[in-house]
């Protein structure tokens, strides 16, 4: 049984996806946009835009609007027939669809230059927990060590915890790989928040390969703080290959995450620096 769930973890990179097959199946598949509806939407979304314009003293909405949709029709009967033609040839070809298969992740994530979480991921913003004490937010602790509150190192290690007992629970199956409350999920969408990294690159950035699921490196935690990068153990080390690594308490993470806090306030006391390299870790 042992041996059996160890094997398990060892093929995880190629079987976390053996049911999204089926439920990408009873999804419809994304449409291409009519091309028609499109410039409709185009010159919509260009008429407040005009208005302003004209209301600063500009050209007229009625002669702007009415330039754009000729520019729009001639678009539609020219150049823009043929790239429609070519999207539909694309999807043909596409074994999911035309976006998800060529565009999505490069121009979405990959290929955009601006910040991400302040930019489109906004929603991601954590509101504050009625439970946290005003000293924490403020920073005004006695435990306050290098700009960190106890209060924060404890709360990391909870949030930590609770995210890789959501990992463990994904990887064991006990999270159905399908579905949810609100229909179909598909559990591809997990496969690069755990193990992976983005690198920068000149025009298009590249999604580094994960380590493989028995390696120590995919049981470690990075952690940023002032632009030094530390990577702790989060995982029991198993005393054999055969061991399957326990995830470590918050009280053993909190102790470790400690650690680093301290470690930074030492180096600042001493007047080192690093260099600002944290600023390539933010989306």
């Amino acid at each position: 049984m042992l041996r059996r769930r160890v094997s398990q973890m060892r093929s995880l990179s190629s079987s976390s996806t053996s049911s999204t097959p089926r439920a990408r199946s009873a999804l419809p598949r994304l449409p291409v946009p009519d091309l028609r509806q499109t410039l409709d939407r185009y010159l919509a979304s260009l008429e407040p835009l005009l208005l302003e314009d004209e209301r600063l003293g500009k050209s007229s909405f009625k002669s702007a609007y009415s330039l754009r949709c000729k520019w729009a029709q001639s678009f539609e009967s020219g150049i823009g027939k043929v790239l429609q033609q070519r999207l539909h040839a694309l999807d043909r070809a596409s074994s999911d669809n035309w976006l998800d298969d060529n565009f999505w992740m490069e121009k979405a994530y990959l290929e955009w230059r601006a910040p991400l979480l302040v930019n489109s991921n906004w929603w991601l913003a954590f509101h504050d927990d009625d439970l946290i004490p005003q000293s924490a937010l403020t920073g005004e602790s006695s435990d306050n060590r290098a700009g960190i509150t106890l209060w924060q190192v404890r709360r990391a290690a909870w949030l930590v915890h609770r995210v890789l007992e959501f990992k463990g629970k994904l990887d064991d199956g006990e999270i159905h790989p399908d579905t949810t409350r609100t229909g179909i999920w598909l559990r591809r969408s997990t496969q690069k928040m755990f193990n992976i990294g983005r690198i920068p690159a000149q025009f298009c950035d590249i999604i580094c390969s994960p380590p493989p699921p028995d390696s120590s490196d995919s049981r470690k935690l990075l952690i940023s703080i002032h632009n030094w990068f530390y990577a702790i153990d989060v995982y029991q080390h198993p005393d054999s290959p055969t061991d399957i690594p326990q995830l470590m308490t918050p009280r053993e993470i909190a102790t470790r995450i400690r650690a680093v806090v301290l470690d930074v306030e030492q180096r600042l006391a001493t007047g080192e620096r690093a260099l600002p390299v944290g600023v390539l870790s933010a989306d």
